[in-house]
């Protein structure tokens, strides 16, 4: 991400409430900014400890695998993967990161729903499960084998992706699980 903008004040535009803070901004791609706030008379705040670390993260949109593990490269020389973020390239990353129970709770129902995968699909989902295999095949071609609008697909795999079926990997190409 590139540097775009800061800015400091030492009142608060909004209220007039005296405290020095700076505001910095980066150019996320895509028209997306990432925008921090340094608050230097303040105590360093840390991670929220109400809520479990697999919630906090950010996602970003790379255009394919080449570039995710360039942008890879470029956290871990600047440490903030070493200093504890994470990268997310599939949702098992994410999975892994749940509460043990959790994992549990996944695994006893990743063993009910396997017995008869097909019986536990509507038509649609069967008929976009049925597209797929253990070869990449992009999101375009599913769409023209199944005829189906794409908000209609994109609902579907994201149902079969968070069930377990399929897995999306980079290029926006999706595989068979099981």
């Amino acid at each position: 991400m590139d540097y775009t903008l800061a800015f400091a004040e030492n009142q608060v535009p909004s209220t007039h409430e005296p405290d020095p803070y700076m505001h910095v901004f980066l150019d996320a791609g895509n028209g997306n900014v990432l925008a921090f706030f340094e608050l230097p008379t303040k105590p360093e705040m840390g991670r929220d400890e109400k809520t479990p670390d697999w919630v906090q993260h950010l996602a970003l949109k790379v255009k394919n695998r080449d570039a995710l593990l360039e942008y890879k490269e470029h956290l871990e020389a600047n440490e903030i993967i070493r200093d504890g973020a994470k990268l997310i390239q599939n949702i098992q990353d994410i999975i892994d990161d749940f509460p043990e129970y959790i994992r549990v709770r996944l695994k006893e129902n990743f063993r009910k729903e396997s017995k008869n995968i097909q019986n536990s699909l509507d038509k649609i989902e069967t008929l976009v499960y049925d597209c797929l295999s253990c070869q990449a095949i992009s999101r375009d071609e599913i769409q023209q084998n199944t005829k189906l609008e794409a908000d209609q697909l994109d609902m579907v795999l994201l149902k079969l992706e968070l069930n377990g079926f399929v897995q999306r990997i980079p290029g926006n190409r999706y595989i068979k699980l099981r």
